[in-house]
C-alpha cells in the first residue's frame, strides 16, 4: 500500500515543486488510486472487526476518496454504517454497491442479509434471488442458507428447511446449515437424523453451546450415557454462565 504521509519533492513540469510520496510519485496523481482504495476498504473492515471504529472510518473515508464509483468500497461502508447501528446510511450504501457492481451476486446477497435484519422479507427474497440468478456468482449455498435463516426469522421452518438442505447440497460443510438441521431434527425427535447433523457440524471445526446442549438431548435420547455426561462436561466447562447449560442444569433438577 502506498504511503501518503511522508512525502519528498520534485519538479513539476512548469518548474513547481510538487509534493510527492516515498517513490518519488506525486501525490496529485494518487487521488484517484482504485487498486489502494480497495486495499484502504479492505483494511478498515478488518479496523471495525476489531472493533476499532475510528481507524475502520479513517481507513473507509480515504478509499472512498481513492475510488468513489468502487462497489467494494460502498459495500465496505454499509457494512461499517450497519455495524454502527445506522442503519439509513447502511441502506444507501447498500443500494450503492448493488448500482456499482459489474457482477451482481455479493451485492445483491449483502443487500438481501441486510433487509432481512430489518424485517423487509419480501425485498430481502428478491435480492437473495438475484444473487442466485447471478452465472458467475459463487456462493450460491450461502445465499441459500441465508433465506433459510430468514425464512426461520419469520417462523418458517418448512420453507427454511427446504433452503437449508438446498445449501448443504452444495456445500456440505455449511455449519450454520448443519447446525439449524440438527436443531429441527431434535424438535421432530428425529435423533438418528439429529446426530448425524451434529457429527457434521462438528467436523467443520465448529463449536457453540447450542450445538453441545443438542447433542446432549441427542445422546441421551439415543441412550448414549457417557457421551451425554462428556458432552455435559464441554458445556459447563465452556459455556458455564450459557442460557443452554441452565438449560441442562434444570433438566437435573439442580436448577
Amino acid at each position: 500500500m502506498l504511503l501518503l504521509a511522508v512525502a519528498g519533492c520534485v519538479q513539476d513540469t512548469d518548474g513547481h515543486t510538487a509534493l510527492t510520496n516515498d517513490n518519488g510519485i506525486p501525490l496529485s496523481t494518487l487521488s484517484y488510486n482504485p487498486k489502494a482504495a480497495a486495499i484502504n476498504a479492505q483494511l478498515g473492515v478488518g479496523y471495525l472487526q476489531q472493533g476499532d471504529i475510528e481507524r475502520a472510518k479513517t481507513k473507509l473515508l480515504m478509499a472512498q476518496k481513492q475510488d468513489p464509483h468502487s462497489s467494494i468500497v460502498a459495500a465496505s461502508m454499509a457494512y461499517y454504517y450497519d455495524k454502527i447501528g445506522n442503519a439509513k446510511e447502511a441502506e444507501q450504501y447498500y443500494k450503492r454497491a448493488y448500482s456499482l457492481a459489474t457482477e451482481k451476486g455479493d451485492a445483491a446477497n449483502n443487500y438481501g442479509v441486510f433487509l432481512c435484519k430489518k424485517k423487509d422479507y419480501a425485498a430481502a427474497y428478491t435480492y437473495f434471488q438475484k444473487a442466485i440468478d447471478d452465472p458467475d456468482y459463487v456462493s450460491t449455498a450461502q445465499t441459500y442458507e441465508n433465506l433459510g435463516l430468514c425464512h426461520l426469522a419469520q417462523n418458517d421452518e418448512t420453507a427454511a428447511k427446504d433452503y437449508f438442505l438446498k445449501a448443504l447440497r452444495i456445500d456440505p460443510k455449511l455449519a450454520t446449515s448443519q447446525l439449524q438441521m440438527a436443531e429441527m431434527s431434535v424438535k421432530a425427535k428425529d435423533w438418528q437424523g439429529a446426530e448425524n447433523y451434529l457429527m457434521q457440524y462438528t467436523a467443520t471445526g465448529e463449536q457453540s453451546p447450542d450445538a453441545l446442549w443438542l447433542g446432549i438431548q441427542t445422546a441421551q435420547a439415543l441412550g448414549y450415557e457417557e457421551k451425554a455426561m462428556n458432552l455435559a462436561r464441554q458445556l459447563k466447562t465452556l459455556y458455564p454462565n450459557s442460557i443452554q447449560y441452565h438449560q441442562y442444569l434444570t433438566t437435573r433438577g439442580v436448577a
